[in-house]
């Protein structure tokens, strides 16, 4: 049996509360308002994992940019395939052209990191913790993980969504 008009309605605002939740906490800023940062603030090194499908050009870097901080160099080659761009040649594009940069975040919550089968599967905010930085759940950074079930909570309380179970990893 489908899903009724209201429940696709609600179903879509909670992926879109999930996406927002997760892109502000990508940013790292401690923002009220999230999404402050465009680039990575000082990038320890420049994500290039050698690959014959998707090799570093010379002098580019692919640390985190946009709203998810999209970051490596197979992401930037996959999601610019994806998305109509030279990511791996241009990864500068996704932090100085908008449009880019959210087509790479909906493409990275959609095909890269399962985050949108995680909760359309039932597994809870959390699960999208842990497909985008599972290092942070295997406690590699508690503050980080409070930070993002914080956020994301209080944007469901704003809205007056339930945030459902399983919202930390």
């Amino acid at each position: 049996m489908g899903k009724t008009g209201g429940e696709k309605w609600v179903m879509a605002l909670v992926l879109v509360l999930l996406l927002l939740g997760v892109c502000v906490n990508a940013q790292n800023c401690g923002c009220a308002s999230g999404l402050c940062y465009i680039n990575e603030r000082s990038p320890p090194i420049i994500y290039c994992q050698s690959s014959s499908t998707w090799p570093c050009a010379s002098g580019k870097s692919y640390h985190g940019r946009g709203p998810l901080q999209l970051s490596w160099n197979y992401n930037y080659g996959a999601a610019g395939q994806s998305i109509g761009f030279d990511g791996l040649n241009n990864p500068e594009k996704v932090g100085q052209d908008a449009t880019i940069s959210f087509k790479t975040a909906v493409w990275f919550w959609m095909k890269n990191s399962n985050c949108h089968s995680a909760i359309t599967g039932g597994q809870g905010f959390g699960a999208t913790i842990k497909a985008i930085n599972s290092g942070e759940c295997n406690g590699g950074n508690s503050g980080e993980v409070s930070s993002r079930v914080n956020y994301y909570n209080k944007i469901c309380s704003q809205l007056g969504v339930d945030p459902g179970a399983n919202v930390s990893c």
